[in-house]
């Protein structure tokens, strides 16, 4: 089984370098002292309030690293907490995209960052409630995930191999419950297989035909547009290595993919203006989308590595990243010209874990155009356009500030359970690697919780229905096996009887 290890359990220095809860702090004070030498914000009371959210968000990650033992082999909770001191904090030093210019208010802004501090304090008391209250003496849950490694192999080569023939056939994709599974086991396919290529269990020609397909397939998120899709690729493939403890490839893919981002990013709208809004978009070949996707990054950055061209050309890349813009334009307008929507929008999670195949007429949920229009950040005749709606704006966008608090800690419980039963270190099995195209995009809440929520259930219950296949499928082989030996012992018996 690969849940078999020589020590079960894992010590800091196995997992990281003992300096790094330092070199970590270091890196962080670095980054808010040179925000702070650029910042276009004045306003000591609103620096002060977006470094405090930065620290803030960023202790959960140093808790990892400093006590990895005792966290989970994932961690998607500091992650997901890293991600509002980025989104939510140090983007206040800078002004916004112009939309949500309009909505920038100092005493706004000041009590926008108050409540996603309280929001975050009040998302780590629930994880740390449940964390310390939950006993692992029942790993029921753990065992139905248990696999061989021949097992497991076999599924990452399935679900990777599965991934290419759905972009052969596009349409498939189109297909909401159905795409939405292939994306997770696409996700999950190069992610088991990189999990064996870090543990040497991949042959040469395994290897070769592993890294051909996994690039394929990070190429082509990048060619459809929509650059997140090549970028969760890094995540995934990053978290893998975290988990098998390959400290230093972790970091190189988290710098390889995150100066992808800022070399990308500024040029999507002019690629997507060449390929999506084209009159011969149809009968663009890949190879066409290369072309221009290359040269439009040529043609941006061709001005010359200056500090100011970096800062000026990745202007879209911040605005990309900002959601206290988005926030702050919520707040403005709600209660008193927005009503607040009182859970019309966190009640479609029951829905949305039902597959269409078994509701044929569900509904199709349009909530990022829907709330766009709501609060008119979108054209009256745009129907086309989702805008993103982070778990703490639609919180507030739903109950105000007390749906912060209790909404945050609710979701805390739910990481403290998630980490503590399903990905708890002290009974990694190896079969975890599955999870992470499951969990891992809990580290970015910038999707409605329903829609989010509802697929880790659903991506859950097809991971279980898979485990459980194969696992049926091995009761097979080695009942095939027991009846051989058996008869290998028969037939060793009856010679020596001669």
């Amino acid at each position: 089984m690969i849940g078999e290890r020589g020590n079960s359990r894992v010590t800091r220095g196995a997992i990281v370098p003992a300096m790094l809860p330092q070199i970590y702090w270091g890196v962080l004070v670095g980054i808010l002292v040179y925000c702070y030498s650029i910042a276009e914000e004045s306003t000591s009371l609103v620096l002060f309030l977006a470094t405090a959210l930065v620290v803030v968000s960023a202790i959960p990650l140093f808790l990892f690293l400093r006590f990895p033992e005792r966290h989970s082999v994932i961690p998607v909770f500091a992650f997901n907490s890293l991600y509002y001191g980025l989104a939510f904090g140090l983007v206040s030093f800078f002004h916004f995209d112009r939309k949500f210019e309009i909505y920038r208010d100092i005493d706004r802004l000041q009590y926008a960052l108050v409540l996603v501090i309280i929001g975050l304090l009040s998302q780590f008391c629930g994880y740390r409630l449940v964390s310390k209250q939950i006993r692992t003496r029942n790993q029921s849950t753990q065992k139905s995930m248990e696999l061989s490694s021949e097992e497991l192999k076999v599924i990452g080569w399935t679900f990777t191999v599965g991934a290419l023939l759905a972009l052969v056939f596009a349409s498939i994709l189109r297909i909401p419950t159905l795409g939405q599974l292939i994306r997770l086991f696409s996700l999950a396919g190069p992610a088991i297989l990189f999990y064996f290529h870090l543990r040497r269990g991949l042959s040469p020609s395994e290897i070769a035909i592993f890294l051909t397909s996994t690039f394929y397939l990070i190429w082509q998120g990048f060619l459809s547009g929509s650059f997140a899709e090549g970028l969760r690729f890094g995540l995934i493939l990053s978290l893998v290595a975290l988990v098998s403890k390959r400290f230093y490839v972790f970091v190189f893919l988290v710098v390889l993919f995150g100066s992808l981002l800022f070399l990308i990013n500024p040029i999507k709208m002019e690629y997507r203006a060449r390929t999506w809004l084209s009159n011969d978009a149809g009968q663009l070949t890949s190879l066409d989308k290369s072309e221009i996707l290359v040269d439009c990054v040529i043609r941006h950055w061709s001005v010359g590595p200056t500090e100011t061209a970096f800062l000026s050309g990745n202007k879209g890349t911040l605005d990309r990243l900002n959601q206290m813009g988005l926030f702050m334009a919520v707040i403005a307008k709600t209660p008193t010209n927005v009503p607040f929507w009182y859970g019309e929008t966190i009640y479609d999670i029951v829905p949305s874990m039902i597959p269409r195949i078994l509701w044929p007429g569900k509904p199709t949920k349009r909530l990022g155009n829907d709330f766009g229009h709501r609060y008119g950040l979108l054209h009256s005749r745009d129907n086309s356009t989702s805008l993103n709606l982070p778990w703490i704006v639609e919180l507030f966008a739903n109950f105000g500030a007390i749906g912060i608090c209790v909404g945050m800690f609710i979701i805390g419980s739910a990481f403290g359970y998630i980490e503590k039963v399903l990905l708890n270190r002290s009974i990694e099995t190896g079969s975890e690697v599955l999870l992470i195209g499951l969990f891992a995009p809990l580290s970015f809440p910038e999707s409605n919780i329903s829609l989010l929520w509802g697929g880790i259930v659903l991506g859950w219950i097809a991971i279980l229905a898979t485990a459980k296949i194969f696992k049926m499928l091995d009761l097979f082989q080695r009942r095939r096996f027991e009846r051989r030996l058996i008869r290998l012992k028969q037939l060793d018996r009856s010679r020596q009887k001669i």
